[in-house]
């Protein structure tokens, strides 16, 4: 392998995977590399996270932060996945909120030596 892997999984909460340029999985020091959804976000206003800080990215981009912001339940007494078949059939019907919160996005981060980064966040799968 030429290049580290990170592999971004973004559902419930948003989580991610780490390989090193020689195959490794990354750890990080307490075991806990991959767990990004409690990083504060650029421009993350004051959305309170579950784990009570203001910000993080699991509170702004994961699946229960767009049924949140669309004002989705995710469960239902009938429908323990009612969220996502909801959330599916908005953007299915092309209705514009939900298509605007599930559209893939790039974002360009200019590392601080000046490196850029392409960070591509996809959101629309749902189930």
């Amino acid at each position: 392998m030429d290049t580290p892997l990170l592999c971004i999984k973004i559902a419930s909460g948003i989580g991610a995977g780490i390989v090193t340029a020689n195959g490794d999985v990354y750890r990080g020091a307490d075991g806990a590399a991959g767990d990004i959804g409690h990083i504060r976000a650029v421009g993350g206003g004051d959305v309170l996270c579950a784990c009570g800080n203001i910000g993080c990215v699991g509170a702004l981009a994961s699946h229960r932060a767009i049924l949140r912001s669309l004002g989705i339940p995710e469960t239902t007494g009938e429908d323990p996945l009612h969220g996502a078949h909801e959330l599916a059939q908005r953007v299915a019907n092309s209705d514009p909120p939900a298509g605007h919160r599930t559209t893939p996005g790039e974002r360009t981060h200019v590392n601080p030596p000046g490196e850029r980064t392409h960070l591509r966040l996809l959101t629309r799968r749902t189930t």
